[in-house]
């Protein structure tokens, strides 16, 4: 009888570390701020559990990126943010890239493809 409460107290424990594993992929709403000089645009997004993460790319405008801390997409050079949108997608580490999405994971090195 030990060793099947064991293997369930393993297997519970796996899933709560595969759980903190997650990462959601979603688009933030375009631009909140009404800048005069900044075009309307928006962002792909992957973040962890935890609301850490980094938009991908502008779909128009000026090339940039958007640190996410804590569920909030952190404010450009010239004042503007966004808003998360909810999650399309949500997987284990990487298994929601699978379908060829541009991901940034080191934004001082550039972007890779899956």
């Amino acid at each position: 009888m030990k060793a099947k409460r064991f293997d369930e107290y393993v297997a519970m424990e796996l899933k709560k570390s595969i759980n903190e594993n997650m990462q959601k992929y979603g688009y933030t709403s375009e631009c909140k701020e009404n800048i005069p000089y900044c075009v309307k645009h928006s962002h792909d997004y992957i973040v962890d559990d935890f609301g850490r993460g980094w938009t991908g790319p502008a779909n128009h405008g000026n090339a940039h990126v958007h640190q996410i801390i804590e569920g909030n997409v952190v404010a450009e050079g010239d004042g503007h943010t966004h808003e998360l949108l909810k999650p399309v997608e949500t997987g284990l580490d990487g298994s929601i890239l699978g379908n060829n999405k541009v991901i940034l994971t080191n934004p001082t090195k550039g972007y890779s493809q899956n």
